[in-house]
């Protein structure tokens, strides 16, 4: 042990590393980007927020998902219903 932490320990492996096969890698979703959606007046709403809109209500997906479900919807009411949103909120937007 280095008690002025001079040198990097090797910390043991978790639980969850130590389950997987050798050799098996985890992909995160994310490795690949993330998108998100919003609308440009709930953007306005928080003027410098890194989050691009409030602190709640941020849906996050990966960035091929989010880039299929935009491919496949037809009108902002069919990405509500993709996202489980009730009725209203894309359609409102700007």
């Amino acid at each position: 042990m280095d008690p002025l932490g001079l040198t990097a320990e090797k910390e043991a492996p978790t639980r969850a590393q130590k389950a997987l096969a050798p050799g098996v890698v985890i992909v995160h979703p994310f490795a690949n980007g993330a998108s998100h959606i919003t609308t440009s007046s709930e953007i306005a709403r928080f003027p410098g927020s890194p989050t691009s809109g409030g602190p709640s209500g941020l849906y996050m997906a990966p960035e091929n998902e989010m880039d299929a479900l935009l491919a496949r919807s037809k009108s902002r009411r069919d990405l509500e219903v993709a996202l489980g949103l009730v009725e209203g909120p894309l359609e409102g937007g700007v």
